[in-house]
C-alpha cells in the first residue's frame, strides 16, 4: 500500500499498508536511497508535532470483516466529513483474506491465477489508493484513520510519517526495533537477526486524501499466514522478506494484545483524545 494526496482527490502514499512510496501534496515522491530495499536502512525524518490543539478521535473496533463492506464504510465516513458532518475516527479491523490493487498496481504482480484465488475464496479488489498490490488477512491489524487534517496539520508528509511512527512506537512497546522508510519502499522495516544486513517488512502504508480528509491507512503484520504473501509481489517490491511480530518474538501474538498499544501510540503521535464508539 502507499501514496498520498492534496486537497483534491489524490493518490495514496506510494505502503503503510501492507507496501509503497510517499508523495507530497504536489504529487512529488519523497527521495529514496535507491538500491535493494532489503539491504539498506534509510531513516525517514521524524514527524513534526501537531501544531493545533488536541482533537477528539473516535475509535471504532470493527472486529473481523470482509474488505468490501469496510471500504464502503470508509467512503460513507469520508463523504460525511466532506459535508461537514461526522467525526474524526480511527477504524480498526482484521480482514478476511483479500488482495487489493492500487491505481499504480499491475496484475502481473499477482502471482496466482484468478480461478485459483477464487477457489480459495480470495477476493481481488481494485481500489483508489496509490501504490501496487498488497495482501490483508487474519492476523493483521489494519487501521483506517478518517481524519479532517484541517484539525491537525494539512501536510501530507507529516501525516504519512506520523502514521508510520505509530507503528514504530507500537513495535517498540513489544521490544521490536523498527524503522520507518519513505520513497519506493515506504513502510516499516526491521533488521533481521542472523541475516547480515537484510531487512524485513512488517507494515505497509497506503493512504488517500481528498479535500484533506484521510482514508485507507496502514497494516501491521501481527501474526498472519506469511505464506499468503507468496501470492503477490508485495507493493511491487521483488525479493522482499515479509515478517510478523509473532515471528520476531517467537511466540503467538493476538490482535487483542496489540490493538490497545497501537491506539495509545496513535493518541500520543496525533496528540488526540480518543473515545470508544460503536460502529
Amino acid at each position: 500500500m502507499s501514496d498520498a494526496p492534496s486537497t483534491a482527490p489524490h493518490d495514496p502514499l506510494p505502503s503503510a499498508a501492507p507496501h509503497d512510496p510517499l508523495p507530497s501534496a504536489g504529487g512529488h515522491s519523497l527521495p529514496s536511497a535507491g538500491g535493494d530495499p532489503s539491504t539498506r536502512s534509510p531513516r525517514a525524518p521524524r514527524p513534526l508535532a501537531p501544531v493545533v490543539p488536541p482533537r477528539r478521535v473516535r475509535v471504532v473496533d470493527l472486529g473481523r470483516m470482509a474488505y468490501r463492506p469496510v471500504w464502503d464504510l470508509q467512503h460513507a465516513r469520508v463523504e460525511a466529513r466532506k459535508a461537514g458532518g461526522g467525526a474524526d475516527e480511527l477504524l480498526l479491523v482484521e480482514h478476511e483474506p483479500v488482495l487489493t490493487l492500487g491505481r499504480r498496481g499491475g496484475e502481473g504482480h499477482i502471482l496466482r491465477p484468478g480461478d485459483e484465488l477464487a477457489a480459495a475464496g480470495i477476493d481481488v479488489v481494485a481500489i483508489e489508493r496509490g501504490g501496487d498490490v498488497t495482501y490483508h488477512g487474519p492476523g493483521q491489524l489494519v487501521a483506517y484513520p478518517i481524519l479532517d487534517l484541517h484539525g491537525f496539520r494539512t501536510d501530507v508528509r507529516w501525516y504519512s510519517l506520523s502514521l508510520l511512527d505509530v507503528v514504530v512506537r507500537t513495535l517498540a512497546a513489544f521490544g521490536i526495533a523498527a524503522e520507518a522508510r519513505a520513497g519506493a519502499d515506504t513502510g516499516v522495516w526491521v533488521l533481521l537477526e542472523d541475516a547480515g544486513d537484510r531487512w524485513g517488512k512488517i507494515a505497509a502504508l497506503g493512504v488517500r486524501i481528498e479535500r484533506w480528509i484521510t482514508y485507507h491507512g496502514v497494516a501491521l503484520n501481527v501474526d498472519p499466514d506469511l505464506g499468503h504473501f507468496d501470492w503477490i509481489v508485495p507493493c511491487g517490491l521483488s525479493g522482499v522478506t515479509t515478517v510478523s511480530m509473532a515471528g520476531l518474538l517467537g511466540r503467538p501474538v493476538a490482535i487483542d494484545e496489540v490493538r490497545p498499544v497501537f491506539v495509545a501510540a496513535f493518541a500520543e503521535v496525533f496528540a488526540a483524545t480518543l473515545d470508544p464508539s460503536p460502529v
